[in-house]
Order: structure tokens, then C-alpha cells, then sequence
């Protein structure tokens, strides 16, 4: 499998003004869609692939840990996918905010004392789902301690290969835990999400950089509040 600026890969980016693309792998965007929105489909069908491996339905309770780009929009999708309730944590308050910009039912300081407590205060029992978004250690364990016997626990976030589990927890209430590694075959559905208005995109846009500004793009958005910041090949009037 190759992709593209993938550093495992080996694979260049695509910082540049044209990119020669598979026709095969090039899906038409309706007028609906911006590009900018386009540009965001990729990571959307990490979390699409995420709730739909989860299996995330109507009614149930979902908890994601990490409000960065793949946790609001793994929230997105559960919402999409019917879920009741969807609580996220986080350390930066600014991502908190558009958690509940973008429909979080319940939003948590990933550092507050007693967090689990908290958690199960805000629908008054553990979740169905639990999504590791944010890849530190310490919030994988406290989604399986998060999730009710039998639930799902997905993992979504990149983690260091080695690293303390509660397994034991996981075994004793039979949680199943899963991963999730990129996706297959789900543009068009994410696509389909965008362009009805399902899902919207427009709120996780930062802010948008010319090309020639790409070292000022990649400093601002490792300030840690940004959420997601557009690069722009070219001036929007020659973006056809």
C-alpha cells in the first residue's frame, strides 16, 4: 500500500500545485462541496471507518478522548450514525469549545480529578462505545474503564508500540477492543455525508494558508489549538 506523505511509506506530499492522480482513485465533488471540505474526506473516513467497525447505531452512548481533528469528526459520524449521546475529553479548552460547536452532547478536561467518575455522571452509566483519538496511554485505559460490560472499545489514534493496559479490566467485563488503520472503499459514503449536510465540515477549519506560506502553516497549527489548517495550492480564482 503506498500513500501519499505518508513518512512509512516514503511517498512525497502533495505540497505543490499539480499532482498527477489515478483517475480510478478521484471522486467528482458536487457543487456542494467545497474543495476545502474535499480536502477533509480523507481524514473523515478514518473516523467513518472507525463507527462503522464499532458499529456505532441508533441510541447508544458514545465517549471519545481527544477533541483534535480525527476525534471531531469520529463524534461527527457517531451523531450521524444515530447515537444518543456523544461526551469527548481534552487538555485544550479551545477544542472543547468546538466539540460542543459541533454537537457533543457532554465536553471534559482530560485532566480533572476523578475523570471516570465525571464520565459516568454525564448519562448515569458507562458508554456503549469508547474511541481513543488522542493517542496517549493513560486515555486508552480510562476508555476501556470508561465502557460498560460488553461494549467496544476502537482505537483510532497512533500509540508507541509498547505501553501499560488494563487488560485485565477489558477481560473481566469482556470489552472488545479493536483498531482502526486508515480505510477502504469509503469516500463515496463520506462524500455522501458532506454533500446532504449530514456532516459539516465547514466549523473544523482553522484557517487557511496560501502555498507559499506552508513553513507558517505547519507552525501555526503546532500551537496546539487549531484544529485543521487548509494549505491552498493556488489563489481561489484559478481553483477549478
Amino acid at each position: 500500500m503506498r500513500f501519499i506523505g505518508s513518512a512509512v511509506n516514503r511517498v512525497p506530499g502533495a505540497l505543490c500545485r499539480k499532482f498527477n492522480h489515478k483517475a480510478s482513485y478521484c471522486y467528482k465533488l458536487p457543487p456542494s462541496v467545497s474543495l476545502q471540505e474535499g480536502a477533509m474526506l480523507e481524514p473523515l473516513c478514518v473516523s467513518l471507518q472507525a463507527v462503522t467497525r464499532a458499529k456505532v447505531g441508533v441510541g447508544h452512548h458514545v465517549f471519545v478522548s481527544g477533541a483534535g481533528p480525527i476525534g471531531l469528526m469520529t463524534a461527527m459520524c457517531a451523531k450521524a450514525a444515530g447515537a444518543a449521546t456523544v461526551t469527548i475529553t481534552d487538555m485544550v479548552d479551545a477544542k472543547l469549545e468546538k466539540a460542543k460547536e459541533i454537537g457533543a452532547d457532554y465536553t471534559l478536561k482530560a485532566d480533572m480529578p476523578d475523570l471516570l467518575s465525571a464520565l459516568e455522571s454525564c448519562i448515569g452509566e458507562k458508554f456503549d462505545m469508547s474511541f481513543e483519538c488522542c493517542g496517549v496511554p493513560a486515555a486508552l485505559n480510562s476508555c476501556i474503564q470508561a465502557t460498560m460490560p460488553g461494549g467496544v472499545v476502537c482505537v483510532v489514534a497512533n500509540l508507541p508500540q509498547s505501553i501499560p493496559l488494563d487488560l485485565q479490566v477489558a477481560v473481566r467485563h469482556e470489552v472488545d477492543i479493536i483498531g482502526v488503520y486508515r480505510y477502504c472503499n469509503l469516500y463515496p459514503r463520506a462524500l455522501a455525508l458532506v454533500s446532504s449536510g449530514k456532516i459539516n465540515l465547514k466549523p473544523l477549519i482553522s484557517k487557511t494558508f496560501q502555498l507559499e506560506e506552508a513553513q507558517a502553516a505547519f507552525e501555526h497549527f503546532a500551537s496546539g489549538e487549531p484544529i485543521k489548517v487548509i494549505i491552498q495550492p493556488s489563489a481561489p480564482e484559478q481553483l477549478v
